[in-house]
């Protein structure tokens, strides 16, 4: 491995978690009961009623939505407004989290489609589970022309195999820039900023 490669990349491009990462805890067999256990069991997730708004409601409060603000789609999609741009993160707007739909439910449907996304600036994907990289949503976004993709590496492919054209990789410590916002993917975490201009 030559010395310009960083730490955490391995002589045959792949990844290895940084010293003081955390350790995984729990064996295969108990990943594989708890994803089987999540498939199979009848007990149900009781919502609340207020929890989820309908979708009529929900589409007239985003048609009402202003810079800043933060709306909810599920899980860890979300429509930020944010130093005058709209950042869209892992818009899995599916009924399952998995291929093919197999996987686990939703316990709430989604509250748009995938095509009822707003046009945005930019569209964060943190990793490339299925409950946060949903090819359905990715291939019904009407926006893809016009959309900065920033995605963690290797997964620029996904992207422009569907039309995307502006797709930026980007390591651990990176730092993409659009006038005032600056996105930076921190270990663990990404980090959106945004100063007034």
């Amino acid at each position: 491995m030559s010395s310009s490669t960083p730490s955490h990349h391995t002589a045959n491009h792949r990844f290895r978690n940084p010293p003081g990462s955390p350790v995984r805890e729990g064996s295969a067999g108990e990943m594989l009961g708890f994803i089987m256990n999540q498939l199979f069991s009848s007990f149900k997730t009781p919502i609340p009623s207020d929890h989820v708004l309908g979708g009529d409601e929900f589409r007239r409060q985003l048609a009402q939505a202003r810079n800043p603000s933060v709306t909810w789609l599920g899980h860890s999609a979300f429509i930020i407004r944010l130093g005058g741009k709209i950042i869209l993160t892992d818009p899995f707007l599916g009924e399952t989290a998995g291929p093919a739909g197999f996987g686990p439910k939703r316990f709430v449907a989604a509250p748009i489609t995938g095509a009822e996304l707003p046009k945005a600036d930019v569209l964060l994907v943190s990793h490339n589970h299925y409950d946060h990289l949903d090819a359905p949503t990715i291939e019904a976004y009407p926006y893809k022309a016009d959309i900065h993709v920033i995605v963690p590496l290797g997964l620029g492919a996904f992207f422009t195999s569907r039309g995307y054209s502006k797709v930026i990789e980007q390591d651990w410590w990176e730092s993409w820039r659009s006038g005032a916002l600056t996105i930076s993917t921190l270990l663990g975490t990404s980090q959106l900023r945004s100063r007034s201009p």
